[in-house]
């Protein structure tokens, strides 16, 4: 039990440096990033490995925004669902880094926090297991004792007639 208490401790604590991470980056887009209005141009279906319907899969939104220099740029998001979120044509606004253009992301809380949020509430999650795995045995073993000291008190007073 410790050695598992002990890995789901870890794993919490590298999923909080995800969390905080990803916090730290959507913050940083949010007061430094380029703020611009995008056009969702087409959308990318995947389907899932092994299936035939076409109504399976992910909808990625494929996203055209002018940089600051004045260029386009078309770039496919990270982030896809079913149904799709967006649909051709959509006007949104994109935060994107000046310098890397490519790292950027729809402002919305779905877009700037969600996956952070994700990791945050599985690293909690993590935690309350762990320390349940390293209260639980504690109390056992705590409980053992008791009884121990029970049953030689009973030992004792039998070995005193």
């Amino acid at each position: 039990m410790k050695i598992a208490s002990a890995v789901l401790l870890l794993i919490s604590i590298v999923f909080t440096g995800v969390a905080a991470w990803g916090i730290q980056k959507a913050e940083f887009l949010k007061q430094h990033g380029v703020h611009t209005t995008a056009v969702v141009t087409r959308l990318d279906h995947e389907r899932n490995a092994g299936m035939e319907s076409s109504e399976v899969g992910v909808y990625y939104p494929i996203f055209t925004f002018k940089l600051v220099d004045g260029s386009e740029k078309t770039l496919r998001s990270n982030n896809g669902s079913n149904p799709p979120e967006f649909k051709q044509g959509d006007r949104v606004e994109v935060l994107y880094e000046e310098k890397a253009p490519e790292n950027f992301t729809v402002n919305t809380w779905w877009g700037l926090y969600l996956l952070p949020t994700i990791f945050g509430a599985v690293a909690a999650l993590l935690l309350l297991i762990a320390v349940a795995l390293s209260v639980i045995p504690w109390q056992r073993i705590q409980g053992q004792k008791q009884d121990l000291k029970h049953q030689n008190n009973i030992f004792d007073r039998d070995s005193r007639r």
